[in-house]
């Protein structure tokens, strides 16, 4: 399907690869409470915003990222989203150059939040750019 404006419709299945603007795009199925969302991994980026887990099936799908885009919403637990503790832990798991935590709530500063992440990991902003080779 296209729009009026010429941008062309992707339908996304779980593991699926579909090209958008001529780029690979892998959809990765993700838990969000009873509900499945997706991630994408693009080239050497993964962008995963929503989830509460990773499993093992799309963490074999993580290998050779340059960067890992990931939700860490509070300090403490929540149902749907990964906690701060969580996303540091699944963040450790992925071996790539940046882990970049966004969907953080108002409860941290930016300063706060950066200070609290290990080496390797840090909060992000609106309007960051990331150049990953390959994407």
């Amino acid at each position: 399907m296209t729009s009026k404006n010429g941008a062309r419709a992707h339908v996304a299945r779980a593991r699926g690869r579909t090209a958008v603007a001529g780029v690979p795009v892998l959809a990765l199925p993700l838990p969000h409470g009873e509900q499945v969302v997706f991630g994408y991994r693009v080239g050497g980026i993964a962008y995963l915003t929503d989830v509460k887990a990773i499993p093992d099936s799309v963490m074999e799908a993580l290998q050779g990222l340059e960067v890992l885009v990931l939700n860490a919403l509070l300090s403490r637990p929540h149902p749907l989203h990964l906690s701060i503790p969580e996303a540091v832990a699944t963040a450790q798991r992925v071996a790539c150059a940046a882990h970049v935590f966004t969907h953080l709530t108002h409860e941290f500063t930016h300063a706060g939040a950066r200070r609290a992440a290990p080496a390797g990991i840090a909060p992000r902003y609106d309007g960051l750019v990331i150049d990953v080779a390959g994407a």
